[in-house]
């Protein structure tokens, strides 16, 4: 909805709506006998009527994710983060409700309220998409015209949100999918304890100092642990590394811990995992 020469838009970027919009124009003689008992003229104030539309709650991904497949976007991103999936989410099935959403989103368009403004420079310090539909003789076409462009507005509103809400979807589904690489906790969790100690974390106590180097470890750990019921525990592993010339012995402690409770959990010796979180919650107060 770029300029042409029957609207202008004055604010806002037209490949990417705000979602609310405010559209005016201006009436030539808004005093004259026949605008004056038109019964909009209360809200036509100093030769200005303007109609104001929100449109922003329509289609947002959480929207989306609640009403037409009854989940949250924390569930969805779960296995973004790694954690799993809540019971019964089928990736499968988000991707075919998707396809058969597309184009029947509500079809019956929000219409714009007509709100009274003083000056244009009223209009244009509102945060909002803002389009001038010119100047009208007659108050009851520019009445019409005010309410009509919102109704393209929100249709072309609703499909930029819907390709948005397409593409994260897609984005985190993928994500979900095939984040897990050739090297992975999950293909040999015997391995862990000896590779989280032998190696990610010598190599980040190591290059504590080297930042390029210590990131690239910190990525590396991250990838390894992709997938990993808690990866606030892998956070914590890493914020202790990077802490460790603070207070060396605590922290090598801790360290251990939270490598054995991890090697626990993946091994389901549930037992061994609730005695060692019992000993990091006494060392950690």
């Amino acid at each position: 909805m770029e300029n042409n020469l029957l609207y202008k838009m004055i604010k806002g970027d037209p490949k990417a709506f705000k979602g609310e919009i405010i559209v005016f124009a201006r009436i030539r003689e808004p005093n004259s006998p026949e605008n004056k008992k038109t019964p909009v003229s209360e809200v036509a104030r100093n030769g200005i009527i303007a109609a104001h539309g929100d449109y922003r709650s329509q289609h947002s991904l959480a929207d989306f994710l609640k009403n037409e497949l009854g989940i949250s976007l924390d569930s969805l991103k779960k296995g973004e983060e790694g954690e799993a999936l809540p019971d019964g989410l089928d990736l499968e099935m988000i991707k075919k409700k998707m396809e058969s959403v597309k184009g029947f989103e509500d079809m019956i368009p929000t219409p714009a309220k007509l709100e009274p403004f003083d000056s244009e420079q009223e209009i244009t310090g509102r945060d909002c998409d803002i389009y001038y539909l010119g100047e009208f003789d007659r108050l009851t076409n520019a009445n019409l015209a005010v309410n009509a462009l919102p109704i393209l507005y929100q249709a072309v509103f609703r499909e930029q949100q819907m390709q948005l809400v397409e593409k994260e979807i897609e984005r985190i589904i993928s994500g979900t999918e095939n984040e897990i690489g050739d090297d992975n906790f999950s293909l040999d969790i015997n391995a862990v304890e000896k590779r989280l100690n032998g190696e990610f974390i010598s190599e980040l106590l190591y290059n504590s100092s080297n930042n390029e180097e210590r990131i690239k470890w910190e990525e590396k750990l991250k990838n390894y642990m992709w997938g990993y019921r808690y990866p606030a525990e892998v956070d914590k592993i890493i914020y202790l590394a990077s802490q460790f010339s603070a207070s060396p012995e605590k922290i090598k402690v801790l360290l251990e811990l939270y490598v054995r409770k991890i090697a626990a959990f993946l091994k389901e010796d549930y037992k061994t995992v609730g005695e060692l979180k019992r000993e990091i919650e006494a060392l950690e107060k």
